[in-house]
């Protein structure tokens, strides 16, 4: 009971009938000495004051909480329940605020990874745009390659044509100057002599001329036989009166009075 703050009025009612029955057993022991049966009074008495004094301090307590709860309830609405009811919603706010928190750095992360997406795919892009305007430039200069060459092609066909009909003309034309030749050689050279001629002419590449072998000994270069003196008749005439002269391209016949 010593040093009690407080009792509820059920605990004191306890107490006060336990200190009663000690009281009452206190009286029956007649047997005890004075000076026992004086302390045991003195104890019993405590024990009382005690317990008044813990009433009294109940009282008080139960004064001061009427005084709070008069002081809590302001307007028919209980503070310390507000109280509490507000430090649940605070808790609860709290709670959802974590929840967002960790949603918000969910997003956030998932955001970055789209940005480096986003990015990569921008670096990409520009890559592709890159090789795609290299590739559209190196196009271009092979279209204009494709259109010179083109036009080369064209202009060497139009000079290859121009050439090819200049030569088909100077075929035509030596065509026919072989042939007026070739009828001048038949009138004045009997066959034998032409194919003794061409069975001894070689050509030359280096002069570009045919050359006929033992020409020395042929033609102008042998010495006319001189007719006597008093003989005025005409000569007969033969091969020998004649020689030939060999150009590129043509063959002339002359006589020997030419020469002379």
């Amino acid at each position: 009971m010593t040093g009690s703050a407080g009792i509820s009025p059920r605990s004191a009612a306890k107490v006060r009938v336990q200190l009663e029955r000690e009281r009452a057993e206190l009286l029956k022991k007649t047997g005890l000495a004075e000076g026992e049966r004086d302390s045991t009074r003195r104890e019993l008495e405590r024990k009382e004051e005690e317990l008044a004094k813990a009433q009294e301090q109940h009282a008080e307590m139960e004064r001061k909480l009427k005084d709070l709860s008069s002081k809590v309830i302001v307007g028919g609405v209980n503070l310390l329940e507000k109280a509490e009811t507000q430090q649940r919603l605070l808790e609860q706010s709290a709670r959802e605020l974590e929840k967002r928190k960790k949603k918000e750095a969910k997003l956030t992360r998932k955001l970055q990874r789209k940005e480096a997406e986003r990015v990569d795919m921008e670096e990409k892009y520009a890559t592709l745009q890159d090789e795609a305007a290299a590739k559209k430039t190196r196009l271009k200069e092979v279209w204009r390659e494709v259109q010179r060459t083109r036009e080369e092609l064209s202009n060497q066909r139009a000079d290859f044509e121009q050439e090819r009909q200049a030569m088909e003309e100077t075929v035509r034309e030596l065509s026919r100057e072989v042939r007026l030749h070739q009828l001048v050689i038949d009138a004045y050279v009997p066959d034998q002599y032409q194919q003794l001629i061409h069975s001894h002419s070689t050509w030359n590449d280096d002069t570009g001329e045919w050359h006929l072998r033992g020409v020395a000994y042929t033609g102008n270069n042998v010495q006319r036989p001189q007719p006597p003196p008093h003989d005025h008749q005409e000569p007969e005439w033969d091969t020998r009166m004649a020689y030939l002269s060999y150009h590129i391209g043509e063959v002339r016949v002359h006589s020997l009075s030419e020469r002379s």
